[in-house]
């Protein structure tokens, strides 16, 4: 209630103490405050019971100054008469087009005709007629008004046509929308004119079919007519032309019911990726407009259901227990339920594992991977005994540390490496987030090493490919750089020059924090009779469901990683994606963007013509 009393107060009181000054604009000004609190009970208050109040003091302010008009004509100099005899004339058009208005109100609807025919028949046909004579009735008298103001001893007939004729034009001209907007949401046919592209194959697409033992055959339900036909057969072509070991099927659900019934398959709209006696399918549509979603991310469905031919699911393991972030946790940077779905496209099934699962034991045997996801408290040694006995008998470890978290100090002993204790930052190359010096610390990498995890990274960074980190700590390697036994460490990713360790955490570079090249992350593998991989990264909010659905790099270094982790580097490569990124804005940014659409571009409009007309009038004086 408060909010609509300040609506009230804002729109009445300025029109209403104006016209107690018994001032011939003030009418003008009341039926401009009575329209605006008819908008804000019919549009913004629509759904409250506040509205009848806004709307019944909306239309009172209509009658109050329209009743200022005739009551301030007898009082008109002649010279000022006519035009406010014309201003009058077009106020009072203006209030009968709220009259129409009033008209498709419900109880006024129901008393005219039957219920179900009442919208139908007269309520879209007053609401339009209404609004029409509200646009062309009000601008006339705007701007009638305003040649009086200029004017004030007598407006000149050619001042008087004029303002006439302009307000009639831009009124007309708006009037045309209100029809041609029903028309076009009441049509049953609509055309859409926006981006539409489907998904080329990705590299690591086609080096999966290059690494299939045994030819895939990709079958195509759709009728010889189909749209998502013409959509998606040029997809699967342009793989077979690369790819020999792959066969496409074109075949109508109805015209082989034989084939159709082995493969499970009831109607049109499926694609079946068959290998030997397995078959993988999926549904994309008949509809064009429906299937466009499916259409956008095709390569990745079609990569997903040719791993599941081409190998057979693994483990991945995830420690819990100590603080990790997890795909359950709530903080937009600690959330990994992305990558954990990323994971489970490429044919992983993700486990958790912690004491109850026998972290303190052993890793299990069907591990194809263990994800230590930034403890936020020490293993117990244990564990760390168990970590260090996988990877020495050849198993593959995703770690990632975070600043002001534990650094798994033993377990980066083990490996020869260091974990930084302070994050880093960089005075400019740093992704802008809260507008303030602390984005300092979200840094840009574009940087990256030879190696087969970041050769997708290197090959698209001149296109703007980088990878972003909100809090990094600097990995390197302990001591002297010589590593326990044969082993071997690579840089994978690397900061911008003069970035430092924010020690002081005031975000400003220093003498005591030296500027340098710094290592976001760090690969290691050991000798070829126990040959473990391991990768260690200075950040876990690299994959964090907030920085991963904005930052494509990011998401294609873990799949690259993963990928070389498990001995698929050779499948490593981009996943073609065309679906649309969403947007997230917050309660504040939407209020912005309304106010801002609603009124903040028909005031700039406004302005800018208030200047040309003053322009154009002060040459014309000249």
């Amino acid at each position: 209630m408060m909010y609509v009393f300040a609506t009230a107060l804002f729109f009445s009181a300025p029109p209403l103490a104006l016209a107690v000054t018994r001032r011939a604009q003030a009418a003008g000004w009341v039926h401009l405050a009575g329209l605006g609190l008819l908008f804000a009970g019919e549009r913004i208050y629509g759904g409250d019971p506040s509205r009848l109040w806004l709307s019944g003091l909306g239309a009172l302010l209509l009658c109050i100054g329209l009743g200022l008009r005739a009551m301030h004509l007898g009082q008109q100099a002649p010279g000022q008469r006519e035009t406010h005899r014309a201003a009058l004339i077009w106020q009072t058009l203006a209030v009968v087009g709220v009259g129409l208005y009033g008209l498709t109100l419900s109880p006024m609807a129901d008393a005219m005709a039957p219920a179900a025919d009442a919208p139908d028949r007269f309520g879209v046909g007053f609401l339009v007629l209404g609004l029409i004579s509200i646009t062309i009735g009000t601008l006339p008298t705007v701007l009638l008004d305003a040649a009086q103001r200029r004017h004030p001893k007598a407006v000149p007939a050619g001042a008087r046509r004029y303002a006439v004729r302009a307000g009639l034009s831009v009124g007309l001209t708006l009037a045309a929308l209100f029809p041609i907007n029903y028309l076009g949401s009441a049509w049953n046919t609509s055309a859409d004119y926006s981006y539409f592209r489907v998904t080329r194959p990705g590299s690591a697409t086609e080096a999966l079919l290059r690494n299939v033992d045994g030819p895939v055959t990709a079958h195509l339900f759709f009728a010889p007519s189909s749209e998502v036909l013409a959509q998606v057969q040029p997809y699967f072509d342009e793989v077979a032309a690369e790819e020999p070991n792959l066969t496409v099927n074109v075949v109508d659900q109805a015209a082989v019911p034989a084939l159709a019934e082995e493969l499970g398959i009831r109607d049109n709209g499926y694609v079946v990726l068959s290998k030997g006696e397995s078959h993988e399918k999926f549904k994309i549509g008949t509809d064009v407009k429906r299937a466009r979603r499916e259409l956008k991310k095709l390569d990745g469905t079609v990569q997903a259901h040719l791993l599941k031919l081409a190998r057979d699911k693994r483990v991945v393991y995830v420690m819990t227990g100590h603080g990790e972030v997890s795909h359950r946790t709530g903080e937009p940077l600690e959330k990994i339920s992305l990558i954990k779905k990323a994971l489970e496209a490429q044919n992983y099934n993700v486990k958790d594992f912690g004491l109850e699962q026998g972290s303190a034991e052993d890793v299990p045997d069907d591990a194809a991977l263990v994800l230590v996801p930034a403890p936020e408290k020490a293993l117990f040694d244990a564990e760390v005994e168990a970590l260090e006995r996988y990877v020495d008998g050849g198993g593959a470890m995703l770690v990632y540390v975070e600043p002001g978290r534990d650094n798994l100090a033993p377990l980066m002993d083990h490996l020869g490496l260091e974990v930084g204790q302070h994050p880093l930052a960089h005075a400019s190359q740093f992704v802008l987030t809260r507008r303030a010096i602390s984005d300092r610390s979200n840094l840009v990498a574009k940087r990256f090493g030879t190696h087969p995890s970041t050769k997708t990274l290197s090959k698209y960074a001149s296109r703007g490919l980088y990878v972003a980190f909100f809090g990094a700590v600097e990995i390197r390697e302990a001591g002297d750089g010589q590593l326990p036994g044969p082993r071997k460490a690579t840089p994978l990713i690397r900061s911008f020059e003069d970035t430092w360790e924010d020690a002081d955490g005031n975000f400003q570079p220093s003498a005591a924090e030296p500027g340098a090249v710094r290592t976001l992350a760090m690969a290691v593998s050991g000798p070829e009779t126990a040959p473990y991989r391991v990768m260690v990264v200075g950040d876990v909010s690299s994959i964090s469901d907030l920085v991963v659905q904005r930052s494509e790099g990011n998401a294609q270094f873990l799949l690259d990683a993963t990928r070389w982790l498990v001995g698929d580097e050779e499948l490593a490569g981009e996943i073609s994606n065309e679906e649309d990124v969403r947007i997230n804005h917050t309660r504040e940014e939407d209020t912005l963007w309304f106010w801002g659409a609603v009124l903040g571009l028909p005031l700039l409009v406004m302005m800018l013509g208030s200047v040309y007309v003053t322009r154009r009038r002060t040459l014309e004086a000249r």
